[in-house]
């Protein structure tokens, strides 16, 4: 009787504790008798289900940088805060895309672009940046200096992306359009910038803000007038 009652809620502790660090995958096929203990699992599946979910909008990689950014002293997790970091910021776009999107049906290049993202999505979590946002071709990163060497993490990670995007996009022109070419352009800027929690205290937003993401942009901005696919400032080179 006492291992119906301490089995499954041992199990309940433990799939808690996986789920507290975010750690889902694992399947539950655990059965309780007791309908107290049933209606936890129930509970607890459930918010399994949600968190796997939110997920899905916010990277894991994010949430446990802010775990990793939390100091003891200030308590910020889930809050408004921000400190000055040295930091190296990348602003990408994709010169052609909104050519191609006039050639292309919208089903089909929301298709593509979650490949897009998917790639550099990628590339950029497994060099230790950290994916702020992305709206339609502009892609905003950022590598903090908790990374020995974040300027050339990112550089690396900007070649990288280069490379299979270039492949990419040479399929998608093939199969969709063969007047259109797609070219990936980046920029990089490394200066200090304000890292952390940003938006009200109902909905927060982790990411960098400063001059150091306007200069990112407007070094971007530059590969247009110069034909260019790759620019740094002076102080990431």
């Amino acid at each position: 009787a006492s291992s119906s009652i301490s089995k499954p809620l041992n199990m309940l502790s433990h799939k808690m504790r996986l789920l507290r660090n975010l750690q889902y995958s694992e399947s539950y096929e655990s059965q309780a008798w007791i309908r107290e203990i049933g209606a936890l699992q129930s509970y607890m599946l459930r918010l399994r289900e949600n968190v796997r979910v939110f997920d899905k909008f916010v990277p894991q990689t994010i949430v446990e940088r802010m775990k990793m950014e939390r100091t003891a002293e200030t308590q910020t997790a889930g809050k408004l805060w921000s400190e000055q970091r040295m930091c190296t910021v990348m602003q990408s776009t994709v010169k052609g895309l909104s050519a191609l999107s006039e050639v292309v049906p919208l089903e089909t290049m929301l298709e593509l672009l979650e490949d897009y993202m998917t790639t550099c999505t990628r590339i950029i979590e497994a060099s230790g940046g950290v994916l702020v946002d992305n709206q339609g071709d502009e892609v905003l990163a950022f590598w903090t200096d908790r990374i020995p060497d974040h300027a050339a993490a990112a550089c690396e990670a900007v070649l990288e992306q280069i490379s299979q995007l270039e492949t990419l996009f040479s399929n998608w022109s093939q199969q969709y359009s063969s007047h259109v070419r797609l070219v990936p352009m980046f920029g990089l800027h490394s200066a200090v910038g304000f890292v952390g929690n940003f938006g009200t205290a109902k909905r927060l937003k982790y990411g960098v803000v400063g001059e150091v993401v306007d200069v990112a942009s407007r070094v971007n901005a530059m590969n247009r007038i110069n034909h260019t696919t790759f620019l740094i400032s002076e102080s990431t080179w």
